[in-house]
């Protein structure tokens, strides 16, 4: 009776180093897959980052908007995830034989890993927000207009003001 209860003790700690593993690879995953997902709406952002800053805006208002957008983000990956280890929680214990210990999935534990995602998510956004916002405006709107050949054009087909008024100032 010993040995079966040592037994279960291994199984047990061998389950749960195998379960924080598992947490630990996606959380690495969901960091890269938002720190990717910020570089890329970065990129698109530039000319629009690089207005902002000419009007005035310091880099401590353009961080703190990407950074709700990262938060954003991992909110809404971490909802599902959290419904469904819910779910994959609630099945499992109805499937275990009776004397297994249940899978504990507390409402605390739910929001302990909705908000610990969600940080996740802004800790990783953190890097690629801080470099685009430290770059100089002047520097931005020159590179997006050099980058994007007839970027001009999509800029005033796109504005409803801007394509009234030719590149010299006067109406079409």
């Amino acid at each position: 009776a010993v040995d079966a209860q040592q037994a279960m003790r291994h199984a047990r700690a061998i389950y749960a180093a195998a379960l924080a593993l598992c947490a630990m690879v996606l959380l690495a995953a969901c960091a890269l897959a938002v720190a990717g997902t910020m570089a890329d709406r970065l990129g698109h952002d530039e000319l629009r980052m690089g207005l902002l800053k000419a009007l005035g805006a310091d880099e401590g208002m353009l961080l703190g908007d990407y950074l709700q957008i990262a938060a954003i983000l991992g909110s809404i990956g971490a909802l599902p995830g959290v419904l469904l280890g819910w779910v994959v929680s609630g099945l499992l214990n109805r499937l275990a034989p009776v004397q297994t210990p249940y899978l504990l999935f507390t409402p605390r534990l739910g929001a302990v890993v909705f908000f610990f995602v969600a940080l996740v998510a802004m800790c990783a956004a953190i890097a690629p927000v801080s470099r685009a916002v430290r770059q100089d405006g002047t520097w931005a709107l020159y590179y997006s207009s050099l980058a994007k050949p007839g970027a001009s054009a999509s800029l005033e087909a796109s504005s409803p003001t801007l394509g009234h008024v030719t590149s010299g100032g006067s109406e079409r």
